[in-house]
């Protein structure tokens, strides 16, 4: 979440002497954008623990594998 923020921080800038109401919709795109890198964050690391179980079991370390698979 913390890399998200991070990241929406540096795209998205609010500045401070914006209307109200434009400052409003500003900072609810901001927070949208932040959902949804956090969901592709979140598909991301995913997708790098499933390669890396795979690895692991094509390798031969099932015991690997298996606590890779239960985080």
């Amino acid at each position: 979440e913390q890399l998200a923020e991070l990241c929406c921080e540096k795209l998205i800038k609010v500045g401070d002497n914006l209307a109200p109401e434009i400052r409003e919709q500003a900072e609810a795109y901001r927070e949208r954008m932040r959902q949804v890198v956090l969901h592709y964050i979140n598909h991301a690391v995913k997708a790098e623990r499933d390669r890396c179980v795979h690895a692991a079991s094509s390798g031969g370390y099932d015991q690997l594998a298996h606590l890779l698979r239960s985080l």
